[in-house]
């Protein structure tokens, strides 16, 4: 399953997921799908939503887990410089 923080990046851009689906092209049901990791989205679906974005795939998209509920994307550095290791 390709994880991701879909959510929290549009939030930060205060795009709602309709803006997002008519600027991207896809639509706001598979986009709902995506943030919720019920589907993986095709190659094609991330180089739309990055383009919009503005944001590298590996920035958005991922393969191992984060905990959405313990961490806030904004601010937060995903790389735990205490143990030199990545939370995600």
């Amino acid at each position: 399953m390709i994880n991701n923080i879909l959510k929290y990046i549009r939030e930060e851009r205060g795009m709602s997921k309709s803006e997002l689906s008519r600027r991207s092209g896809i639509s706001r049901i598979t986009i709902t799908k995506i943030e919720a990791n019920i589907t993986n989205p095709k190659a094609t679906t991330i180089s739309s939503i990055c383009k919009v974005l503005n944001k590298n795939p590996s920035e958005i998209f991922f393969t191992q887990g984060v905990n959405h509920e313990l961490q806030r994307w904004e601010g937060h550095d995903f790389n735990d410089s205490r143990t030199g290791t990545s939370e995600y």
